[in-house]
């Protein structure tokens, strides 16, 4: 019916992009627990807690699904299952949210650069982050337009990582505009989608949209958050504490419950 496929563009809406809130959380955790403990702890931690999981697992989903054919142990099995696991730890194509995990390793390595240009040029921090307004993705995948895309994020929550009590009062302080902000975007975007020009509102507008979007709605998130942080259950806690293995495995569960 009308009203399914309109609750549907709505939730898509919704959900589309979520991964820039993962970009916002991990650079806003940079500036605010590992930025004063060394590049060495920065990265022996993204390599533990980042690389090293997302390697494993996309070594047991790519033998999951490579075809033996009886010649794995034979030189040219193993030589196509080496290559394939290589493409697939480079292009994160081992399973679909795999794509952010090369993109936000680019930007730890950019981290140092990123981190020099906030705070020698603090002027930067527009420009680094309003960039992606300019960029628009045709396609979801580990390309130089994603990098660009989720470094504007990363590179946000870095800025408010940066004496964070007073950034949230800032953003306290424009909750009404922010809120406006992902109202409008939020409408756009569903019109968009109900208008049956969906792809080519996707080349020309609706990534920018979204990535404002999913900053606004971030901003309001993070100052509910400030405000009901000691009234939060202890679940949330926990959550956080094992956010990027949810992500490893999340699609695999879901894949389970809606077959």
């Amino acid at each position: 019916s009308g009203e399914q496929h309109l609750l549907g563009s709505l939730s898509e809406t919704l959900w589309h992009n979520s991964t820039l809130y993962f970009a916002l959380i991990s650079g806003l955790l940079f500036t605010r627990v590992l930025a004063n403990k060394g590049w060495a702890a920065f990265f022996k931690s993204k390599f533990l807690n980042v690389f090293f999981p997302y390697a494993l697992m996309t070594l047991i989903l790519t033998l999951f699904s490579f075809d033996r054919g009886g010649d794995f142990f034979q030189f040219e099995g193993a030589q196509l299952f080496i290559r394939r696991y290589a493409t697939n730890l480079l292009l994160g194509t081992a399973l679909l949210p795999y794509w952010y995990i090369p993109v936000l390793l680019c930007l730890f390595v950019l981290t140092p650069l990123l981190n020099f240009l906030i705070k020698a040029f603090p002027l930067s921090t527009a420009f680094l982050v309003g960039l992606p307004v300019l960029v628009s993705r045709s396609e979801v995948s580990v390309s130089v337009d994603s990098i660009i895309y989720c470094l504007g994020s990363y590179s946000a929550g870095m800025y408010f990582g940066v004496d964070y009590e007073s950034k949230l009062r800032l953003m306290n302080k424009y909750r009404l505009i922010f809120l406006a902000i992902f109202a409008v975007t939020t409408l756009a975007l569903v019109f968009f989608k109900e208008s049956g020009n969906a792809r080519v509102a996707t080349m020309l507008f609706q990534e920018p949209i979204f990535y404002v979007q999913k900053l606004s709605l971030a901003a309001i998130g993070l100052v509910l958050l400030g405000q009901y942080k000691e009234r939060l259950p202890e679940f949330f806690n926990h959550l956080a504490d094992h956010a990027f293995a949810i992500f490893f495995v999340h699609l695999i569960f879901v894949s389970w419950f809606t077959m």
